[in-house]
């Protein structure tokens, strides 16, 4: 009754400040935001390349807070969210002593789902060629082979494009190493599928590394991280919300990275497939990096499902308090 009655108050309030709305978008908002877009449109002659950017997704935010908050609040309609485990069987990711990230990735991941299931308020899907096609996802990645290479083909044109013209920047280096073919294809992939399946939140889940000579000995750097999409790219604004968020709640209990370029906790990055590389992906996305490979407590399996235990709360208590 209580999120039925928060709805109902939200949808008066936003019903009584329709008009103003309205207003402040066409008279101000929209100029402000796509100043630039538009001066170059107009100034270069090129509305028809505009508009192709505008279709490839820059100058426009794909989602909005308040439309995943309504859905959220909506008493018969539920969000839907893509948990993307990192890696696969032959690239399994960070690897410490025996242990390898994509076991972790998965055993973490299968615990999530189970949760937002008993919460009740989402529907969960699983994206993996790991695991039983139990959604379509693997068929959908097999049988759409060439319309994802389209895809990527098309957006990566798109950002050549822009970055000539100088209407985005050049795309900076971070702490992750360039994707193997393979595992670029499949991140494409799951953009793609998100896009045309209406996703409302995509999180990728891993546990980051440092490149060490021996895999027997522990890195130098601790903590989590969080990537998001860099603000050019049409899904970051609500995907830097929600990650802020799940951030504060992760702070509870760990620590942010102690890696210099990651110490921030949630960083941005253009060069991420998995976030939206090229405006690929029109669904908010994170990747959240819970931990370094060698970090002690993962690797007692007694206190791996307690650490699990509060990482998987920490991140469904961070959806929920930034929809709230």
């Amino acid at each position: 009754m209580k999120v039925r009655a928060r709805y109902y108050a939200r949808v008066k309030k936003k019903l009584i400040l329709l008009s103003l709305l309205i207003l402040c978008s066409v008279g101000f908002g929209i100029f402000h935001k796509f100043n630039k877009a538009k001066e170059f449109s107009l100034n270069q002659n090129s509305r028809n390349d505009f508009e192709r950017y505008i279709d490839a997704g820059y100058f426009l935010q794909s989602a909005s807070l308040s439309s995943l908050e309504e859905t959220y609040l909506h008493p018969e309609k539920k969000l839907r969210i893509l948990l993307v485990p990192g890696h696969t069987n032959d690239s399994p990711g960070a690897i410490y002593k025996d242990s390898k990230e994509v076991d972790f990735t998965f055993e973490l991941t299968e615990q999530l789902y189970k949760s937002f299931l008993k919460e009740g308020w989402a529907d969960v899907e699983i994206a993996s060629l790991r695991n039983e096609d139990v959604n379509g996802f693997r068929s959908f990645f097999i049988e759409k082979g060439s319309d994802i290479e389209a895809f990527e083909k098309y957006q990566k044109g798109i950002s050549e494009e822009l970055r000539n013209r100088l209407l985005v920047e050049e795309m900076e280096e971070d702490n992750h190493v360039t994707a193997k073919r393979d595992i670029a294809e499949l991140l494409y992939g799951i953009n793609h599928y998100a896009n045309k399946n209406d996703f409302d939140i995509v999180l990728h889940i891993h546990f980051n590394d440092y490149p060490r000579s021996d895999i027997n000995e522990a890195g130098v750097f601790s903590g989590y991280a969080l990537y998001v999409p860099d603000s050019i790219f049409s899904n970051s604004e609500v995907s830097l919300e929600i990650a802020n968020s799940i951030a504060q709640e992760l702070a509870v209990n760990y620590a942010t990275s102690s890696h210099p370029l990651e110490n921030k906790g949630v960083i941005e990055s253009k060069e991420l497939i998995a976030v939206g590389a090229h405006n690929t992906a029109r669904t908010p996305a994170i990747v959240i990096e819970y931990a370094y490979i060698y970090e002690p407590f993962l690797h007692s399996v007694i206190s791996r499902q307690e650490v699990f235990e509060t990482m998987v709360d920490a991140t469904i208590e961070g959806i929920r308090k930034s929809l709230e």
